[in-house]
C-alpha cells in the first residue's frame, strides 16, 4: 500500500458487522487500514477482505428487497 496514507492505522484479523434495521452479518478475518479520524476503511487487496465484505453487504440489501416485496404483496392483498 501506498506510504503517504496519513492517518491511516493497519489492522490485521478484525470483524466487522454489516448492518440494517432488521439485519446483522458478521464479517471476520478482515485486513487493511482504518483512518481513525474519518472512519474511512481501505481493505488490503492482497486478501479477500473486500470481496467477502461486499458480499456481506449484497446479502443485506437483497434481504431487506424480499422481505420489501413480501410485506408489499401482502399489502396490495388486503386492499
Amino acid at each position: 500500500m501506498e506510504t503517504n496514507m496519513k492517518g491511516f492505522e493497519r489492522f490485521d484479523d478484525v470483524s466487522f458487522t454489516v448492518s440494517s434495521k432488521s439485519k446483522n452479518i458478521k464479517v471476520d478475518n478482515l485486513y487493511g487500514w482504518k483512518n481513525k479520524e474519518t472512519e474511512e476503511v481501505i481493505f488490503d487487496p492482497k486478501t479477500d477482505s473486500a470481496k467477502r465484505y461486499s458480499n456481506a453487504c449484497d446479502e443485506i440489501v437483497i434481504k431487506e428487497r424480499e422481505e420489501l416485496s413480501l410485506f408489499l404483496k401482502n399489502t396490495r392483498k388486503k386492499l
